[in-house]
């Protein structure tokens, strides 16, 4: 009996998870703190002249602006993801103000007009969310996790006043077998990195400008 308790528990163990992973949902409102730093690097990159850029909240157009998604438990119900007040724009726009820091560029999120006052920026981005989501569906034994951004981005150069249009999208998935919130907080991470780097590697910066290659 004793050298088959070992066994006992491990099988008890990965029971209670399959289970806890697929109990039924309340309807709980889970909020993700969704962040785009750029991984393995740990100083911002060097540039000749550091770039400012004023990022705008963006403009959310997805038809449930208020949530991401929701996690569909395997004995029925449903957990939904949001982000901070539900403002899906301004979180996206808060993520690529962060890459580009890490970048090495002079990033903020806010109002050009209220901006004057403050030293000259030299690019101003808008954009507009039509996707942005993250879903996790629980089965026997684990959990399938997706998310999703796509957003149209536009920046224009202040020296010259050109326009550079851009698309800021990706998507990712990912399955875990001990589900826990913070598995499709870090998955959301991801794709918006990735997006802002897709993003980023389609333009270059001349003399202090953007422009598409």
């Amino acid at each position: 009996m004793t050298r088959h308790a070992p066994l006992l528990v491990v099988v008890m163990l990965a029971v209670g998870g399959i289970l806890s992973a697929g109990c039924a949902g309340k309807g709980e409102v889970i909020t993700l703190n969704v962040q785009s730093g750029v991984e393995g690097t740990g100083a911002p990159e060097a540039l000749a002249k550091p770039v400012r850029v004023v990022i705008v909240p963006f403009e959310d157009a997805r038809p449930d602006a208020k949530r991401l998604g929701k996690r569909t438990h395997l004995w029925g119900g449903e957990t939904y993801f949001t982000v901070p007040d539900g403002q899906g724009g301004v979180v996206v726009a808060q993520a690529l103000a962060q890459f580009l820091t890490q970048k090495g560029w002079d990033a903020i999120v806010g109002d050009p007009a209220k901006l004057k006052s403050e030293k000259p920026h030299d690019i101003t981005m808008t954009g507009t969310v039509r996707d942005f989501t993250a879903n996790a569906k629980s089965r026997f034994g684990s959990t399938v996790i997706t998310s999703a951004l796509k957003a149209d981005v536009r920046a224009v150069n202040a020296a010259d006043g050109s326009t550079v249009r851009m698309l800021l999208n990706s998507a990712r998935s990912q399955t875990v077998v001990w589900f826990e919130p913070e598995d499709v907080e870090n998955l959301v991470t991801a794709t918006v990195q990735e997006g802002a780097q897709n993003m980023m590697t389609s333009t270059k910066l001349d003399k202090g400008l953007l422009r598409v290659p």
